[in-house]
């Protein structure tokens, strides 16, 4: 029986993927947002196996195996189209590539050392079985990473209202479920920050979006009101 979520999913993206500029996730606010995501990978992840669940048009993959040398990449995208692009930004890169359902990964149980999601969870019409299936292929003791849009900040409800069939589920992404998925799951979480960053353009202001940044973490209630959180844990 045809899944009609992950078949909209599948076709919106292998459209979006013919149109997406090569400046596409390369601003200021995508950098912050990469960058937290790496800071989940082990301190020295040479030689480890990593994962990546949804790899886009592959900024994702050439940062992550830049980020440490001898880094064994793989990726897996349910967009052929942006797995074609993926691939053709990392001809120069060590890295593997799947076509394939994060709901459903084609990998053996225990096989990754580290597996990372940015911005594909709530893509997913079940987030908590994808959530799994990165636990089932997890080694025990390996680690987990998230990076997912805060469903309470004003612009990511807007996306909700204006392509409510493409991000109706950031409103699953806040602390209670994740909380509740990494239990179901057998993850150890450890913890969940809020992502903030100010607006990319004009780039020549980026040091007073960097200091806007800067205020708005201490402050508590617009905290809360960041774009993104950040999720970590270890399978049991």
């Amino acid at each position: 029986m045809k899944n009609n979520h992950e078949y909209f999913q599948k076709e919106f993206y292998n459209t979006k993927a013919k149109e997406l500029p090569d400046s596409w996730r390369t601003n200021r606010n995508h950098k912050i947002k990469l960058q937290n995501a790496l800071e989940t990978l082990p301190e020295d992840s040479s030689g480890l196996k990593v994962l990546e669940l949804g790899v886009g048009t592959g900024v994702h993959a050439a940062w992550t195996v830049k980020w440490q040398n001898g880094i064994n990449y793989y990726g897996i995208d349910i967009s052929l189209n942006l797995l074609r692009r993926c691939k053709k930004a990392m001809a120069e890169h060590r890295a593997r590539f799947a076509t394939a359902s994060a709901e459903v990964l084609p990998f053996k149980d225990c096989s990754f050392d580290h597996v990372f999601i940015v911005t594909t969870l709530h893509h997913m019409e079940n987030p908590l079985r994808c959530i799994k299936e990165a636990t089932r292929v997890l080694k025990k003791g390996g680690s987990i990473g998230i990076v997912e849009p805060n469903r309470l900040n004003p612009w990511q409800l807007k996306q909700i209202v204006l392509n409510y069939a493409v991000e109706k589920n950031t409103w699953l992404m806040h602390r209670q479920n994740f909380l509740k998925w990494f239990h179901e799951a057998g993850l150890d979480i450890r913890i969940i920050e809020h992502i903030i960053y100010t607006p990319p353009i004009p780039s020549f202001f980026e040091k007073l979006y960097n200091d806007i940044d800067y205020i708005m973490a201490k402050i508590p209630l617009l905290n809360r009101l960041s774009i993104m959180l950040k999720v970590t844990g270890y399978k049991l």
